[in-house]
C-alpha cells in the first residue's frame, strides 16, 4: 500500500517538474536545427559549385534566305481564267398550239443548224381553216364595200339630176355606209394577216446559225403556246468573263468601264484550253471592262470575245462550258524590277535588307506576276536585296544575315578554376 502511493507521488512530480519542459523544448529544437543545418549545407554547395561560362555576345542576327533584285525589260502579260459562254443562247418555245407532226432529223444535241432552218412543224390544219374563213369574210366585206360605193355614186348623180337646192347630206349620199364598209374590209384583212401569222408560227425555225444544245419534244407531242421545245446557242462569237485585279488593270493600262476606241484599241487576248486531250489556242480581244468592282473580292471583270470559235482552222472548237486560260498583252515594254515570287509578303509587302543588315518592311504594288517571279514598277531599286524566306514576327530594324554566310564565332568568357580555388580558400580563412 505504501509502495503504490509512493509511485504515484513520484510520477506526479515528474509530470509537473522541470523535466517535462526540457523534453518539450528538445522536441521542437531538434527538427529546427536539422533544417537550419540542411539549408547551410545547400548554401555551401551552391557557393562552391562550378559556374557556367558567361556569354557576352549580343543576340545573334536571324538567318534568312536572300535574293538580289534585278531590272528587266518586260512587257506586262496578265494571266486570268474563265468559263467560255456563247454570246447568244436561246430557249426555243412554241408560238402556236397543236400537235407536232414533224421534227428535223438534225435537231439533236451538238448538231449545227443554219439561220431560218425549219426545226419543228406543228399541225397546220386548224390554222389553214382559220385563214380560209378569214379570206371568205374578206371577200364578202369587199363586195359590200363595192356595193356601198356604187350606191353612193348613184345617190350623188340623182341629186345633181334633180337639181334640188342646197347641198345634200352625207346620209343622203350614202357616205356613212361607204365608211362602214371600208372599216369592215380593214378588219377582215387584219384577221387574214393574223391567220397567216398563226399559220407561219406552226413552223419553228432557227433564229440564227448555231448549234443545238437540247431537244425537249418529239413527233406526236402536243404543245401549247410558250412551251419550250429546244435550246440552242450561236457559234459566231464566244465570250469569256475573266477576273482582273487592280494590279492587272495597271499592267494593262486600263480603267474600270473601258471600251475600245480608235485611240485606245482593244488589247489582244491569247486564249488556250485543253480540249479532248489536246491544247488548242485562239486569238481574241478584250471588248469591255466592268464599270464596277466586286465588293467581296475587290476584283473587276473583263469580257473577252473570240470570233468563229468553231472554226476548223483552230484544230478544236472553243465550246461553251470550257475553262480557258486568257493571256492579255499589256503596255509596251518598260523597265521593271524582278524578284522571286516568295519575296512578296501578304500580297503587298517586301522585306528589304538595308546596308546595316537590318530589315525594312516596304509596301509595293506588283506590276506583273507569274508562278515564279514578281515584277515591280517602283518601290525597289536594282541590286537591292530582299528576303525570300519566312520571317516570324517580322519588323523593321530586325537584324538579319544571309543563311549562306558562315555563322560568326561566339565570344564566351569563362571563369578559371584556379581563381575559383583562391576565392574558396579566402572564404574559408576569413
Amino acid at each position: 500500500m505504501t509502495d503504490s502511493h509512493d509511485r504515484r507521488d513520484y510520477e506526479a512530480a515528474q509530470s509537473s517538474g522541470p523535466g517535462l519542459v526540457v523534453r518539450r523544448v528538445l522536441t521542437i529544437a531538434i527538427p529546427i536545427g536539422l533544417l537550419v543545418l540542411g539549408f547551410m549545407g545547400f548554401g555551401g554547395l551552391m557557393a562552391t559549385a562550378k559556374k557556367p561560362p558567361k556569354n557576352d555576345e549580343a543576340p545573334g542576327a536571324m538567318a534568312v534566305e536572300m535574293a538580289l533584285a534585278e531590272t528587266e525589260q518586260k512587257a506586262a502579260i496578265v494571266e486570268s481564267r474563265g468559263e467560255v459562254k456563247s454570246r447568244t443562247a436561246t430557249d426555243l418555245s412554241a408560238r402556236a398550239s397543236g400537235q407536232i407532226i414533224w421534227v428535223n432529223p438534225k435537231l439533236e444535241a451538238g448538231a449545227q443548224v443554219g439561220a431560218g432552218e425549219r426545226l419543228i412543224q406543228i399541225d397546220t390544219a386548224n390554222y389553214k381553216l382559220a385563214l380560209e374563213s378569214s379570206e371568205a369574210d374578206a371577200a364578202r366585206a369587199r363586195e359590200a364595200l363595192t356595193r356601198a360605193r356604187t350606191e353612193a355614186e348613184l345617190a350623188e348623180r340623182d341629186y345633181r339630176e334633180l337639181g334640188l337646192p342646197g347641198e345634200a347630206s352625207d346620209l343622203a349620199l350614202g357616205r356613212p355606209q361607204v365608211a362602214t364598209a371600208e372599216a369592215n374590209v380593214r378588219v377582215v384583212e387584219t384577221r387574214i394577216e393574223e391567220a397567216r401569222l398563226a399559220l407561219a408560227r406552226t413552223a419553228i425555225t432557227a433564229p440564227y446559225a448555231g448549234r443545238v444544245k437540247a431537244r425537249l419534244v418529239d413527233t406526236g407531242d402536243f404543245v401549247t403556246m410558250g412551251m419550250p421545245v429546244a435550246t440552242m446557242f450561236s457559234t459566231d462569237v464566244a465570250q469569256i468573263r475573266v477576273p482582273l485585279t487592280d494590279g492587272d488593270l495597271y499592267s494593262l493600262g486600263l480603267l474600270p468601264g473601258f471600251t475600245p476606241t480608235a485611240q485606245k484599241p482593244a488589247p489582244i487576248a491569247l486564249v488556250t484550253a485543253d480540249v479532248a486531250g489536246t491544247k488548242a489556242s485562239w486569238t481574241g480581244k478584250l471588248v469591255s471592262v466592268d464599270a464596277s468592282i466586286d465588293a467581296s473580292t475587290r476584283q473587276t471583270y473583263a469580257l473577252i470575245e473570240v470570233t468563229d470559235p468553231f472554226s476548223k482552222t483552230t484544230g478544236a472548237p472553243l465550246a461553251p462550258g470550257v475553262f480557258a486560260n486568257v493571256s492579255l498583252q499589256g503596255k509596251s515594254a518598260t523597265t521593271l524590277v524582278k524578284i522571286p515570287r516568295g519575296a512578296l509578303k501578304r500580297g503587298a509587302e517586301i522585306y528589304v535588307v538595308r546596308a546595316d543588315k537590318t530589315m525594312e518592311i516596304r509596301p509595293v504594288k506588283p506590276a506583273l506576276t507569274d508562278a515564279q517571279s514578281v515584277w515591280l514598277a517602283d518601290g525597289l531599286a536594282d541590286g537591292e536585296k530582299v528576303i525570300v524566306s519566312y520571317v516570324p514576327s517580322a519588323r523593321t530594324g530586325l537584324s538579319v544575315r544571309d543563311i549562306r554566310d558562315p555563322e560568326p564565332p561566339k565570344k564566351v568568357v569563362a571563369e578559371e578554376d584556379d581563381k575559383k580555388k583562391k576565392n574558396d580558400r579566402k572564404d574559408k580563412e576569413g
